[in-house]
């Protein structure tokens, strides 16, 4: 029978991890993470190597009391690889996290393992608190705006009059937009037409300015006056439900929103990580960028000052116990809720991810 000590030896001789304290610590994870007191841990099955074959035995207490202190993290500090840094987002969340609930918030994700949660809430008093960050993105407006406008300076065609702003479908192609758009504005201008009357559904025929616009992917255009000739000024048209509308003052659109986003086959991935987790208090920050798929009565409810605790619980997956939203526009506050069955305001500083947050 092999005992904990000599798998860790085994597996770190081999290189099969990184070496020194590296090695250890992630030799750690595996056995403490996917296997706790009382399971029988297969050898072969986690160090896959053929020559250890099926051997096996039952983890004790003593066992992990064994490897907690033989792997420490301060045997050879120097050995032990950097933490790869948060994303922006993930940071500003942590920034916020930490700023409300008043305790350490820190990277739990170190790469060591695959599926890992983003963070971990260091509580005092009792077990920390896993938590994901995730994002309701309207991923191919964002793609598209980042290739479009991510240069800092101004779009200037010096062959134009200027002063275009154009909207456009999120499946235009931004290559083919600065390849031909320039051209058919230019048409447009030698034609004296500086409000192209069309729609999706009603539009004139017959006219080559209006159907190129179209197989742009261009949805609205207009030329006014501008203090810089040759200008264009491009964004992503979006879907009326997320612009705009009547909504109840009681922010009854959010629990209803939040309970669907979860149950999206897009946030698979966040609810298995928070199953893996093996923490009973289980947080998921869901951040609204400027191109977000929620509805408008989700953003108006972080706008808006209205009464959070007249809004219902949301129905949550078994997987995640606490909630929390902030949108990245300048105004507003967020939203979080806990078990207790009470949504709660909190204050967006740092404001927004990548500037603010880099900093926090």
């Amino acid at each position: 029978m092999l005992d904990v000590w000599q798998l860790i030896s085994w597996i770190s001789s081999r290189g099969r991890l990184a070496a020194g304290c590296s090695a250890a610590r992630a030799s750690k994870l595996q056995l403490v993470r996917q296997a706790g007191v009382g399971d029988v841990v297969i050898l072969g099955h986690l160090a896959s190597d053929a020559s250890v074959g099926e051997e096996s035995f039952q983890l004790s207490t003593d066992h992990c009391a064994e490897i907690d202190e033989a792997t420490s993290d301060a045997c050879h500090p120097e050995r032990e690889s950097p933490m790869p840094p948060l994303r922006d987002e993930e940071e500003w969340a942590r920034a916020l996290m930490e700023s409300v609930l008043g305790v350490p918030v820190k990277q739990h994700d170190d790469g060591s393992l695959g599926g890992m949660h983003d963070l971990a809430i260091q509580y005092p008093d009792r077990p920390a608190a896993a938590v994901e960050v995730t994002a309701a993105a309207d991923r191919a407006s964002v793609e598209l705006w980042h290739l479009v406008n991510g240069a800092s300076e101004r779009w200037i065609v010096p062959t134009l009059r200027g002063g275009w702003f154009v909207a456009l479908e999120p499946w235009a192609r931004a290559a083919r937009l600065k390849a031909e758009l320039p051209a058919t504005l230019a048409s447009l201008e030698a034609e004296g037409v500086t409000w192209p009357r069309w729609n999706r559904r009603r539009r004139p025929t017959g006219q080559s300015e209006f159907d190129q616009l179209q197989r742009l992917g261009v949805t609205h255009a207009s030329q006014g006056r501008t203090d810089f000739p040759g200008s264009i000024y491009l964004t992503i048209e979006q879907p009326q439900e997320r612009t705009g509308g009547i909504v109840d003052p009681t922010g009854a659109a959010v629990p209803t929103w939040v309970a669907e986003f979860l149950a999206e086959p897009q946030q698979a991935d966040v609810l298995a990580k928070m199953r893996r987790s093996g923490a009973s208090e289980c947080h998921v920050f869901v951040i609204l960028p400027g191109f977000s798929t929620a509805p408008f009565g989700v953003l108006d409810a972080l706008w808006r000052d209205m009464d959070e605790a007249s809004m219902s619980s949301p129905h949550l997956p078994s997987e995640v116990t606490h909630v929390w939203l902030a949108s990245t526009w300048e105004v507003g506050t967020g939203l979080r809720w806990s078990p207790d069955g009470c949504w709660q305001r909190f204050n967006r500083r740092p404001t927004r991810p990548g500037a603010d947050a880099a900093s926090a």
